[in-house]
């Protein structure tokens, strides 16, 4: 009986099964994480993976150095922008006793809420150019809408008196877009992206520069301000 040889037999098998357990383990682990990884990207957007830039756009030109420069010197390093938008007017007042809570989405009617509470309350007016009521938007407080509708911006302040927040877009400007969200499918429920966007003045001079992450859809991003 060539007992040497039987126990090499055994030990080849007992690595062959150390080896094929190990590798299913590792086949596991890897299935696990891309599993992981796909349900993260669900929830989380991944900037970078939804953005798309134009094509001569260079990261590290993109600063405050363009400050200054006109559009032709700008479009001379960075080519045509993916869009040239100009903002509208908009001028919206807030009231609410949740001030860190409450926030303006810039271009709408919609509010961006950090909690939820039964005690919140809030009184959202937006105006046109005239200061006239475009449309509003009440919780938790005893107001008649129909009645505010009848009264002018200076009216409704002398009746509720200074407002929590007020933010104002009237830049008469031109922003251009140097990114844009991919075609097809994005990560993350939101449409998350790096906007890279250049706000041009009257004179064609940019007098601003939108470099951050935010909604593909909010391309007049920055071009307000809360008063």
């Amino acid at each position: 009986m060539d007992v040497s040889r039987d126990y090499r037999n055994a030990l080849r098998s007992l690595v062959k099964k150390i080896f094929f357990r190990l590798l299913i383990i590792v086949v596991l682990g890897f299935v696990f994480y891309k599993g992981c990884k796909f349900l993260n990207g669900i929830d989380h957007a991944d900037p970078e993976y939804n953005t798309v830039y134009t094509k001569k756009y260079e990261e590290r030109l993109f600063n405050n150095n363009l400050l200054g420069l006109t559009e032709k010197e700008i479009i001379k390093t960075f080519g045509e922008p993916f869009s040239k938008t100009k903002p509208g007017y908009f001028n919206a007042i807030l009231y609410t006793n949740y001030k860190d809570s409450v926030s303006f989405e810039q271009y709408s009617t919609a509010l961006s809420l950090a909690t939820i509470s039964e005690k919140m309350k809030y009184r959202f007016i937006s105006f046109d150019s005239l200061g006239h009521v475009n449309d509003m938007m009440i919780q938790g407080y005893p107001d008649s809408a129909n009645q505010i509708k009848l009264l002018s911006k200076p009216e409704i302040i002398k009746k509720f008196g200074k407002p929590d927040k007020e933010i104002l877009c009237n830049c008469h400007c031109g922003v251009y877009a140097y990114s844009r969200i991919k075609t097809g499918e994005y990560s993350g429920k939101q449409p998350i992206i790096n906007q890279r966007n250049i706000i041009f003045n009257g004179s064609h001079i940019a007098i601003k520069i939108i470099k951050k992450v935010g909604n593909s859809y909010s391309t007049d991003d920055g071009t307000c301000g809360e008063q």
